[in-house]
């Protein structure tokens, strides 16, 4: 899990609240779409278990919104790929449908 120690242990320069989101937004994006991704289940869970959980509500959620809803997204399909349905669908349930500037088809949101 060393991936998972090496993102905490940097966590004050991609998440903390002083950074501006012009800085951390674009390595949250890499993480989102490039690295979870290409982990392994149990790493990419508990990566995306952390920064759900750094990100947190309020105005930091909203300014990650993508972010937050695709690495949501992609625990959602951790726990369906270990048969861990209820968490899936309740990590599904926390994803903003209703983001202005995202696109989301009717059949998505069903």
């Amino acid at each position: 899990m060393i991936t998972v120690k090496i993102f905490r242990h940097n966590n004050g320069i991609v998440l903390h609240e002083e950074v501006p989101p012009t800085v951390s937004k674009p390595a949250l994006s890499w993480l989102a779409k490039e690295k979870i991704p290409s982990l392994s289940n149990d790493m990419a869970l508990e990566l995306g278990l952390y920064i759900i959980e750094s990100v947190g509500g309020g105005q930091r959620q909203i300014a990650f919104e993508e972010e937050d809803a695709e690495i949501k997204k992609q625990v959602a399909e951790v726990y369906a790929a270990k048969k861990d349905y209820g968490r899936a669908a309740k990590m599904l349930e926390k994803i903003n449908l209703e983001i202005a500037h995202r696109n989301v088809e009717a059949d998505e949101k069903a």
